[in-house]
C-alpha cells in the first residue's frame, strides 16, 4: 500500500486479493481510494498533524471497503501508520 496527502485530499493505493475467480485478475489491479477535504480549501493553517489525521481517516474508510470486498490478503488490517516525508 502507498499513498499521498496534501491540504485538500488523501489518495491511497491498495492491493486487494479477491476470492474465487477474481483472484488472478485482482493481483494485477490496485484499489484506489481518494478522500477530499473541501473544508480545507482556502485555509493556510493546515499542519502536518492535520494531514496525518486526514490520512488515517482515509485509511480507516478504505479498510471498510477492503473488508466489504472480502480482500483475502487483509491489506489494511493493521492500524494506520502515517510516515511524513522529511522536510528538505
Amino acid at each position: 500500500m502507498f499513498g499521498e496527502s496534501n491540504d485538500t485530499f488523501t489518495k491511497l493505493f491498495v492491493q486487494c486479493d479477491l476470492p474465487g475467480d477474481l483472484d488472478a485478475p485482482s493481483k494485477s489491479a490496485w484499489l484506489y481510494a481518494k478522500a477530499s477535504y473541501t473544508v480545507n480549501i482556502g485555509r493556510t493553517d493546515i499542519d502536518q498533524a492535520a494531514r496525518d489525521r486526514q490520512s488515517a481517516l482515509t485509511y480507516l474508510m478504505a479498510r471498510r471497503v477492503t473488508d466489504a470486498l472480502g480482500c483475502e490478503n487483509k491489506p489494511l488490517e493493521k492500524p494506520p501508520v502515517v510516515k511524513p516525508l522529511a522536510t528538505p
